[in-house]
């Protein structure tokens, strides 16, 4: 499907060839090593790591809040995608985070000499630093492998490089696990820096990612721009936005306060539950074999539906085992999170499938991208914030009722089986693709 040509010269896709280029192997190399950078420097390594230092839980949800809310920034870089280059654009961003990051290295060693509320600030502000540098590049990405990946194969390929990304994902949360296993505050400088090298070293094959060809009335002038309000008129990318924020309230809202709930309430250790991220990422591997061949044949919405369904049983569980107080949630609490980290990451597969099949519609797509992320991320962005604020605003509470006590988790569980069944509601709504 894809022409082949030298390394450096573009490609685009047809529909003649049946093998794909050989350079986007590439794209699967520059994914697996993010996913080692992103699962060391910014997911459970970076909550507990900040939990460590005593930040509140409003802290937390600034933290998990601040990447997607950076995605206001998509909009107005939309228009240098086509006048930078996908590349281009990328490599700047990608090299400046990963600048931005390194002093965090460093930020175990002196964050008992300047004070650990200080030292709380001075993380936020650079994790700040570095999701906006992110989300200044990252609106080239999607519409660079719309342009790259055919529609008839981006099920198989984007199943192929999840498949990759959670074999590096499981060996880099199996290494925090046994860099953390001692139990010191210095262990995170190590985890930190293997993250970081990974990112540099993806920086090289990022480099490596052909270049989309332009069609040929375009060689000599642009393809038109939509506005934002044209895209925002068209029915289908207003139902998928609808769904896909909704859904990510509860996929990137809540998730980090559900290991705070196993941390702080069940009682799981941090190495702990590093080994159940890697064991999720295990049950990704042998999952995503069996996905691959099924997803371009059936879509993405029966799928959605499927992850829908267990996020509900999963919330449903976590507030009965808030609200009892009850003694299985040391053995309950590990198979959830198992599992739902395991849809968590099907989710991003299927939902990026539909939407790039719903959207990449026009050879200047780059508007209607980020529209989308600017407003299902920035959605995405308050709603842990929100959560923080809730968490923290009822700390203390408990209203006894029967055998039950309800306090402020059985309050957040109970907020997102409400945002669940409004997701239910709007997938019902998106055409399937």
């Amino acid at each position: 499907m894809l022409v082949l040509t030298s390394r450096r010269t573009p490609i685009m896709s047809t529909e003649n060839e049946s093998e794909p280029d050989p350079r986007l192997r590439n794209i699967i190399i520059f994914d697996s090593l993010s996913t080692v950078a992103w699962q060391m420097c910014m997911t459970s390594p970076l909550v507990l790591f900040m939990r460590s230092l005593g930040a509140p839980s409003l802290a937390l949800g600034l933290l998990a809040g601040l990447n997607p809310l950076m995605a206001v920034l998509q909009l107005p870089m939309s228009r240098f995608v086509e006048r930078v280059g996908h590349r281009r654009l990328m490599m700047f961003g990608w090299g400046m985070r990963t600048a931005v990051f390194a002093p965090m290295i460093l930020m175990p060693f002196i964050a008992d000499s300047i004070g650990k509320p200080l030292a709380v600030i001075l993380v936020l502000v650079m994790i700040a630093l570095f999701t906006m540098l992110r989300s200044m590049a990252v609106v080239a990405w999607l519409p660079w492998m719309s342009a790259l990946i055919p529609a008839t194969q981006r099920g198989e390929f984007l199943a192929r490089d999840r498949f990759f990304m959670n074999i590096t994902s499981l060996l880099g949360l199996a290494l925090s696990g046994l860099l953390l296993a001692q139990g010191s505050p210095h262990d995170y400088a190590e985890v930190f820096l293997v993250g970081e090298l990974a990112a540099v070293a993806s920086l090289f094959y990022l480099n490596r990612i052909p270049s989309p060809q332009m069609p040929a009335e375009h060689a000599t002038s642009p393809a038109p721009r939509p506005s934002v309000r044209a895209v925002l008129r068209e029915p289908n990318f207003r139902k998928i936005v609808a769904f896909s924020a909704l859904a990510q309230i509860i996929n990137l809202g809540a998730g980090a306060f559900v290991t705070v709930y196993a941390r702080t309430r069940i009682g799981l250790s941090d190495s702990t539950l590093l080994w159940l991220s890697a064991s999720a990422s295990l049950l990704v591997i042998f999952t995503m074999a069996w996905v691959r061949n099924r997803l371009d044949r059936t879509g993405s919405k029966p799928f959605l539906g499927i992850t829908l369904a267990w996020w509900t049983i999963s919330v449903l569980i976590w507030a009965l085992l808030a609200a009892s107080g009850a003694s299985l949630g040391v053995i309950v609490a590990p198979v959830l999170l198992v599992v739902t980290e395991c849809f968590a990451w099907l989710f991003e597969l299927f939902n990026t499938r539909l939407t790039m099949n719903t959207l990449a519609t026009s050879d200047n797509n780059a508007t209607g991208f980020a529209a989308y992320s600017m407003i299902v991320n920035v959605t995405a962005g308050i709603a842990p914030i929100v959560f923080g604020a809730l968490l923290d605003a009822l700390h203390g509470f408990e209203l006894p009722v029967g055998a039950l006590r309800f306090d402020n988790y059985t309050a957040l569980f109970g907020l997102e089986l409400i945002v669940l069944a409004l997701a239910v509601l709007a997938l019902r709504r998106v055409r399937n693709a």
